[in-house]
């Protein structure tokens, strides 16, 4: 009898609450505990630490990275993955910076010049001019570089080309639009500074050791169009 008193007590004991649902999906995953190490003391003065910091602060706090590669640089992909020091006298340096002259295809000006009415399309032909020189000052119409170089080898003499806006923005380090700007503000100052940089790295063409890129029209009216131009020691990868 008291095992049936006891059974009606918890019969209605369970009628003031409601039955608890039974679920039968399996437990949550106890929660990801992520293991960080602290910087000790001694790699807080750590050169390369402190530089890592530095730089995820400049991301964090503007959302970009603040390095930049600098655009007064001169950019271009050699052939050559092995670079030649310019002291080796092996015969094997000596044969290799030979094939790598040949690979360059170098034409005379002159031929191409000549040839350029056969052609169903403009051309881009590497010379190895004997001198190079400025016909006029720097000029620009504030979107474009305006420049005229005449250009000599053993087949020609004097020719005039024009010389690309992208490289003389890859050799002066700063724009025609850059410049625009400084003279709308009327900062005289910065203008003539730039400018006097940009005339003494045209000195640069003057060099006797330098190949010349050149597209050379079809249309013989045209002038050629200077595209790229390196020291013969870059274009080789000669250190």
């Amino acid at each position: 009898m008291e095992g049936h008193a006891v059974v009606l007590e918890f019969l209605r004991i369970r009628q003031h609450y409601p039955p608890v649902a039974v679920s039968h999906e399996p437990p949550p995953p106890p929660p990801l505990r992520i293991k960080t190490e602290s910087i000790e003391d001694e790699d807080r003065n750590n050169p390369t630490t402190m530089l890592v910091r530095r730089s995820r602060k400049l991301v964090d706090r503007d959302g970009e990275s603040k390095i930049r590669q600098s655009t007064n640089v001169q950019i271009y992909k050699t052939p050559y993955a092995k670079r030649i020091h310019s002291n080796d006298q092996s015969m094997s340096a000596s044969e290799e910076i030979v094939r790598r002259l040949s690979d360059l295809n170098i034409v005379p000006l002159g031929d191409a010049l000549a040839n350029r009415k056969y052609w169903m399309m403009s051309k881009i032909v590497v010379v190895m001019p004997t001198i190079c020189h400025q016909v006029h000052e720097i000029k620009s119409d504030g979107v474009d570089w305006q420049l005229q170089i005449r250009v000599s080898d053993t087949s020609a003499s004097d020719v005039i080309c024009l010389v690309a806006t992208d490289l003389l923005n890859r050799i002066f380090g700063f724009t025609a639009q850059q410049c625009k700007k400084l003279f709308d503000a009327k900062k005289f100052h910065e203008l003539h500074v730039k400018r006097a940089e940009a005339e003494r790295k045209l000195m640069g063409f003057n060099r006797l050791d330098l190949l010349v890129w050149l597209e050379i029209p079809t249309e013989l009216d045209k002038f050629p169009l200077v595209l790229d131009v390196k020291t013969i020691s870059d274009a080789l990868n000669i250190l």
